[in-house]
């Protein structure tokens, strides 16, 4: 009697471990979906970020503080494209190239046609 008490001791531990694996599975499946989720959201607020920004090339600043590089490109806009803009930020990214963070998307989308002018 002993012997069977053991075998359907073990049956339970093995049906345990079977049932506490699907538990451990379905979180994880959840846990990755979660993961996709914040993943995609992330995605679309970088785009959206980025979608303000505009990179110029060929241009050679003399700035290095950003400040200057501000007014620098604000006065380039300005004289080339004959646009007033509110310029956030201004990175160089390498010699005479430069990501411009621009005050909303209708003044990249005006920059964009009128870039030709140059």
């Amino acid at each position: 009697m002993h012997s069977t008490d053991e075998s359907s001791e073990g049956e339970k531990r093995k049906h345990k471990t079977s049932r506490d694996s699907e538990e451990e599975i379905a979180p994880s499946k959840k846990i990755k979906k979660q993961l996709r989720e914040t993943n995609d959201r992330l995605g679309y607020l970088e785009k959206e970020k980025r979608r303000e920004n505009i990179a110029v090339q060929g241009l050679e600043l003399n700035s290095n503080s950003q400040g200057e590089l501000i007014e620098e490109m604000k006065n380039f806009l300005n004289k080339k494209l004959e646009i007033e803009t509110k310029i956030k930020a201004t990175h160089r990214i390498g010699p005479k190239s430069y990501i411009v963070k621009l005050g909303s998307s209708e003044e990249k989308i005006e920059i964009m046609k009128n870039k030709r002018k140059r």
